[in-house]
């Protein structure tokens, strides 16, 4: 279901903004919210560890992102605190020279 984005007008005409909360509002993937990306952004308790081929960073509202390099591929996976998968981003290095990014599996652009 796609958003449809309106103005409000009180009756003088004048345009009217409803108050909401970060916390309110989701982003497209209907699990982040503004108010968790927000803080985890500002907050510097991200902790970030080191494998042979594996990144993992937990940040400040427990999500993590774990960021596997492959043979001929990245793959960048993100859980909420909960555990629950939010995004997979998968960048493939191709033969011919060009780059494939795929999100959740959708091709998102070819460079």
């Amino acid at each position: 279901m796609s958003a449809i984005t309106r103005e409000l007008q009180d009756n003088s005409g004048n345009k009217v903004y409803p108050v909401t909360k970060a916390a309110a509002v989701y982003m497209p993937n209907g699990v982040d919210t503004v108010a968790r990306i927000l803080g985890d952004q500002i907050d510097q308790n991200t902790t970030i560890e080191f494998s042979n081929d594996t990144i993992t960073m937990t940040l400040a509202s427990g999500s993590t992102v774990v960021v596997v390099f492959g043979e001929n591929k990245i793959t960048e996976t993100t859980t909420d605190e909960n555990g629950v998968q939010v995004q997979v981003k998968v960048t493939t290095f191709n033969e011919d020279g060009s780059i494939t990014i795929t999100i959740n599996g959708e091709e998102e652009e070819e460079e």
